[in-house]
């Protein structure tokens, strides 16, 4: 999956939220601005869920594969040392949208 895909798909994810709670009245410049917001937030969780998974011995590696702000390599590196990305993602997305509807 690319990354415009993943954000279109996140996007798609945070209107769903904010359509569950209710939130339908904000005019298109307020939504846009909560929109990016949410997803921000989203990916920040996302990420910190990713690096909790990443073994502790490989952390180092990782920190310098983010310092050479090389995506490809990134993803490569997460998906061979996160076995089970997907459900990480999952768990990250799930824990971000109780939270999110919890919340008043």
């Amino acid at each position: 999956m690319t990354k415009h895909n993943s954000q279109s798909n996140l996007r798609e994810f945070i209107e769903q939220l904010l359509a569950e709670k209710g939130v339908d009245y904000l005019d298109a410049e307020v939504h846009t601005k909560l929109v990016d917001n949410l997803v921000q937030r989203a990916e920040d969780q996302i990420k910190a869920a990713i690096v909790a998974e990443i073994p502790g011995k490989k952390l180092e590696e990782f920190e310098e594969l983010l310092k050479q702000d090389n995506e490809k390599k990134v993803q490569e590196f997460v998906s061979k040392n996160v076995s089970n990305l997907k459900e990480v993602v999952t768990a990250a997305l799930v824990h971000f949208r109780a939270a999110y509807l919890g919340s008043n």
